[in-house]
């Protein structure tokens, strides 16, 4: 794509940020608002510009990849956002998505709330830790149906869920694409370790405490990494069950156990980021 073109969507969304009802889309629709710059930092660590150029980033990226799969260009292609939070990366997919052919997930009923209470457009359903992926209200209660999604994303979720729940719901993504259609998830990579160790002994609070006591031994959790095991670590700050914590997904282990259902187009890994797994689903 056109570097000019690239910029000029980028600065779109950060001019939305202020809550400028007039920003569009190049396909027509009215950017969303913004929760609270405190919410926004809840849930990201970033806020304003940072947290649109790190979500930007990222579908970029994902869009690299997705133009590989005959369904980019139809023009009424449909994403799934799971695990949407407030919104942030659905948001940035606008510029290649009609809004309404958007829908975001998330097991927060709060987050589903400020993306209803924001957004004009799309659908915002509830899912749970374990699959299926279901539309439940007062009025509804039916599967998310099959093939009703051509593109995936989940930012920021692989990087948390136990293996069990990474496997139960990638086949379950198997379910809800379409043929051709792809995925892209994200999952801690390997420096985490060491970012996470470096916390130790030096008085931190919260989320760093816990970082830094997910491990007993750390060096055992990257032998376990390097052998191509996913790496889970959970405890009562980092942790909510026995399915949420951080995870680390080895390149090994996607190209053995998640290439029975997908295609694994890429491990896309860029210096300091964290690794985006690309997955397409058989024609």
């Amino acid at each position: 794509m056109d570097n000019t073109l690239q910029a000029s969507w980028l600065q779109s969304l950060e001019e939305s940020i202020n809550h400028d009802n007039h920003v569009t889309s190049p396909l027509g629709d009215k950017l969303p608002g913004f929760p609270s710059i405190e919410w926004q930092m809840h849930t990201v660590g970033l806020s304003g510009t940072e947290a649109i150029s790190e979500a930007y980033k990222f579908m970029e990226t994902c869009v690299y990849y997705f133009k590989q799969s005959p369904i980019w260009s139809d023009p009424e292609k449909r994403l799934l956002d799971f695990g949407t939070g407030w919104g942030r990366i659905a948001r940035c997919f606008l510029r290649d998505f009609k809004g309404k052919n958007i829908t975001g997930s998330d097991i927060n009923p709060t987050f589903l709330q400020m993306c209803t209470d924001n957004f004009n457009f799309g659908k915002f359903i509830k899912s749970e830790e374990m699959p299926p992926l279901r539309y439940i209200s007062e009025n509804e209660h039916r599967y998310f149906p099959a093939l009703g999604a051509d593109f995936i994303v989940a930012y920021s979720v692989f990087s948390h869920l136990s293996e069990e729940a990474s496997l139960a719901w990638v086949t379950e993504f198997s379910r809800i694409l379409s043929p051709g259609g792809m995925l892209a998830i994200t999952t801690r990579a390997r420096w985490f370790f060491d970012t996470a160790e470096d916390l130790k002994n030096k008085g931190v609070t919260g989320h760093a405490k816990g970082l830094s006591e997910m491990f007993e031994d750390f060096n055992k959790a990257r032998e376990d990494y390097d052998a191509g095991n996913v790496v889970h670590a959970t405890n009562e700050i980092i942790g909510d069950g026995k399915h949420y914590g951080e995870t680390f997904i080895p390149e090994s282990f996607v190209r053995k156990a998640l290439a029975k259902t997908f295609e694994v187009v890429a491990f896309h890994e860029d210096e300091g980021s964290h690794p985006i797994i690309i997955l397409k689903k058989p024609n």
